[in-house]
Parts: structure tokens; C-alpha cells; sequence
């Protein structure tokens, strides 16, 4: 009676370590950031570090501003603004790559 018990909860147990081994490959392939809601209003320019775009795989396409504060906000790619911010910092990359 005990060896079946034991092959039940060690069967239960090689179930959910597989279980929790699946979603755990499955998360770590897919995107690291998305962007589900974007910034309503202007971010000024000046609070800004740098930028990144969000994964071709992420259901909305988004940019990434990093902040002075340490923030992460996202920005819809299509608003004039944040295509002028991401001209602006690849220009200063340029510059910084020339040097």
C-alpha cells in the first residue's frame, strides 16, 4: 500500500516539474517587453536617457523611453514626438560612435 502511494506522489510530482519546466521555456523565448498602453501626454525631452523599440513579437509595436528616474514608458511609434526623440538619440549615438 505505501509503494503505491509513493509511486503516486512521485508520479504527481515529475507531472508538475514538467508542467512548470513547459511554461518556463515558453516565457523565456518570448518578448522581454511589450507595450499595452501608451504615454497620453509629451515626455519632456530632457528627462529622457535613451530609447528602445519593442519586440517584433509583441502584439502592439512600441517604443521604450528609459528616464532619468529610472522609469521605463512606453510611446506609440507613429506619434510625431516620439519619432523626433528617436531621430534625436541616433544622431547623439552618431556622434558618440564617430568620436
Amino acid at each position: 500500500m505505501a509503494s503505491i502511494r509513493l509511486a503516486v506522489v512521485v508520479g504527481v510530482l515529475v507531472l508538475v516539474c514538467a508542467i512548470s519546466l513547459g511554461d518556463g521555456l515558453r516565457m523565456s523565448n518570448g518578448p522581454k517587453k511589450c507595450c499595452f498602453e501608451f504615454a497620453v501626454q509629451q515626455l519632456p525631452r530632457g528627462r529622457i536617457l535613451e530609447y528602445t523599440k519593442t519586440s517584433t513579437r509583441c502584439s502592439n509595436q512600441g517604443v521604450l523611453f528609459r528616464t532619468i528616474a529610472g522609469r521605463q514608458v512606453c510611446a506609440n511609434p507613429s506619434d510625431s514626438w516620439v519619432q523626433n526623440y528617436m531621430k534625436h538619440f541616433d544622431r547623439k549615438n552618431m556622434k558618440k560612435q564617430n568620436l
